[in-house]
């Protein structure tokens, strides 16, 4: 899997790299990405964040995977309808 974005972006004096995925929720490989982005900010702490985002209309949705919590219910997930769940429960919306 290949994210979409690479930010990086200044924080203080250093620069933090995040992740960022806009993804349509209506394509099949939602669930795989969700869990290759679960497993890979519970391995690799190198980001500042790490996010899919869902974008509807003018409102957007974003998972954060560098939340422990996120990660879990993630992998929790059988089917697109529980990853949707997520969505509804724990992503932020703008």
């Amino acid at each position: 899997m290949y994210p979409d974005f690479i930010i990086v972006r200044k924080d203080g004096d250093s620069y933090v790299a995040d992740m960022l995925e806009p993804h349509n929720p209506e394509l099949g490989d939602n669930l795989g990405k969700a869990k290759a982005f679960a497993k890979y900010a519970e391995e690799c702490a190198l980001f500042g964040r790490i996010q899919l985002i869902r974008v509807n209309g003018e409102h957007v949705k974003r998972l954060e995977f560098t939340k422990r919590d996120i990660r879990e219910r993630v992998m929790l997930c059988n089917n697109l309808e529980d990853l949707n769940r997520v969505f509804g429960d724990c992503a932020v919306e703008e």
